[in-house]
This record gives C-alpha cells, structure tokens and sequence, in this order.
C-alpha cells in the first residue's frame, strides 16, 4: 500500500526545461524539452526544500514522464517515477519526472561525450525495438542516443538547479536518479557531464566503472549513491552494477547497493531489500535522502496525531 500521505500534492505539467534537437524526419527539427513538477501545497520553508528529480526507464525507447510502470511474465510490475514523485511530494520534497529524447527520434548530442562509440549493450534494446515494431539498431546509432538521453537530463539538472528559487528548491539540496535507462542517464550526467547532485539514487542500472575512475582522475565531487537490482535483473545490470559499485568505492564515494530478492527488472516500492539498513525499498530510498539532503518536517497537525 502507498505511505500515508503528509501533505497534499500539487501538479504542475509540461515545465520546458530547454530545447534540443531531432533528427527522425527529413530534416532535424527543435523539439520542447518538458518535465512534470510535483510539490507539497505547503508554504515553502526558509531556504527551501530539498529535491528529487527521477529519469523514466524503458530501455531508452518506450516509457514517458507520466508512465514507466511496466510488468514481466511473472506479472511483477514497477512502480512508475510518476508515482515515486507524487510520493515524494506527499513527504515534503519538490519532485520532477522528466523527459528525455527517446531514441527513435535519433536525437543529436552535444559535443561532451561520455560513452566510447560501440559501448552500448544492445540485448534488452533490441527486444524491446521488437516490442516496438522497430528494426534492429547499430551500436553507433545507440551511442548517439544515449549521449543525446545524457545531454537532456543534464539540461534538466542545471534547469532545476537555475529556477530554485521560483519553484522553492535549495539548489544545494537536489538528489537525482531515475529507474532502468533513467538511472544510466543520471549516474552518467553525474559523473562525466560536471553535474553536482547531492545524491543518486540508481534503480536497476549500471554505468562503465572508467565512469568513476575518470570523474575521480578530474577531481569531480564525490556524491552519496544508492544502487538497487534485483537478484534476478537483466544479465548486464547483474553483471555491471556490482562493478560500478566497487569502483564508486574504490574512487572514495560513498556508494551503498542493495538487492531486491524474488524479482526480476520490475519490482514495486514496497519490495523486499537485502543488505540495506530497512528491509523496505521505498523506506530505504527515504533512508538515503534523510542522510543525504533531510526529509522534510511534517506539517503540525501529522506532527500532533502521530
């Protein structure tokens, strides 16, 4: 069941965050860069509150800022970041869903480049693009992609970040993450696009562990990170998360990692977790944020009934 809400939520839709381009029909086109905001209807405290801004998954060509909740055979289904957002307001937070350019609008990348050309793993993609209708995509057409995913993320990042004063957010106090492709775009916009959150929160998703080495080589700001799989995630996030954890170690962050037993990609808030302090995932992720930014205070009337 969804926690007890604190405070009640407003909704604000279709923010422009920036503009960028497209380039899936005859000529490259500009496209609005939107974001959903979620924030508690509460008057704002001295100095703001703290912030959340999650990426959607979908193997970086199916989901939508209003809806990643998707399901496996087994009929285990995810909670959507839509959903951790309103979640996250009710608690006192401001929170922002946002979108990115999906890949099939083969968008066009900034010059700051974070992948080597070719690194992307193509298995879950192309099943996906199957799903879709689409044909099977070439590695180069993947990494043009997913730099152009990093660009939009980052530009919602530093968006946030420039109107926290309008939109009643201490700049200081933004914690980013996202699930599946959502997460890769953030811990990657983190660590190689000169991004300073106050945290990560990584749901089921890795980066190349050079990632680390190479923001602790430039003298990046080590960030708190919480990285969450499950025991029985997709091959390459099995396999990659473990190995971006142990480097983010290794480079001095603090980096923390939990399992989701009995699941596969998709799980819901209210999973089971091992080798966290909680045994709950959304009290984990709540956990994380108090240590990281504080959980803002409840209003004085949940104060009085509690």
């Amino acid at each position: 069941m969804p926690p007890t809400p604190l405070f009640p939520v407003v909704e604000t839709r279709d923010v422009v965050y920036g503009h960028a381009l497209r380039r899936d029909g005859p000529a490259p086109e500009v496209m609005a860069l939107e974001l959903d905001l979620y924030a508690p209807d509460a008057p704002t405290p001295p100095g703001g509150r703290p912030a959340v801004m999650l990426a959607f998954g979908g193997a970086f060509h199916r989901g939508s800022r209003q809806d990643d909740a998707f399901a496996d055979e087994q009929g285990r289904t995810s909670t959507a970041m839509a959903e951790y957002c309103r979640r996250l307001a009710a608690r006192g937070f401001v929170a922002a869903s946002v979108s990115y350019r999906l890949a099939q609008l083969r968008p066009e990348a900034g010059p700051t480049q974070a992948m080597a050309p070719g690194a992307a793993n193509l298995d879950r993609i192309q099943v996906v693009r199957g799903m879709l209708g689409l044909p099977p995509t070439t590695p180069e057409e993947m990494h043009a992609a997913i730099e152009g995913a990093i660009d939009d993320v980052t530009a919602a990042y530093r968006f946030l970040a420039g109107a926290a004063r309008r939109y009643g957010i201490d700049p200081s106090r933004i914690v980013i993450g996202g699930f599946s492709a959502g997460a890769r775009l953030t811990i990657s916009a983190a660590l190689t696009h000169d991004v300073d959150p106050a945290g990560v929160v990584c749901l089921s998703a890795a980066a190349p562990e050079r990632f680390a080495q190479d923001h602790r080589a430039a003298g990046g700001a080590r960030f708190p990170a919480l990285l969450v799989t499950s025991d029985d995630d997709l091959p390459a996030i099995r396999e990659g998360a473990p190995r971006l954890h142990g480097a983010l170690v290794e480079a001095g962050f603090d980096a923390r990692w939990v399992v989701v037993p009995d699941h596969g990609h998709f799980y819901p808030a209210e999973a089971r977790i091992e080798g966290g302090e909680t045994g709950v995932l959304w009290d984990e992720i709540l956990a994380f944020l108090d240590r990281v930014v504080g959980l803002p205070a409840a209003p004085a009337e949940a104060r009085e009934t509690a």
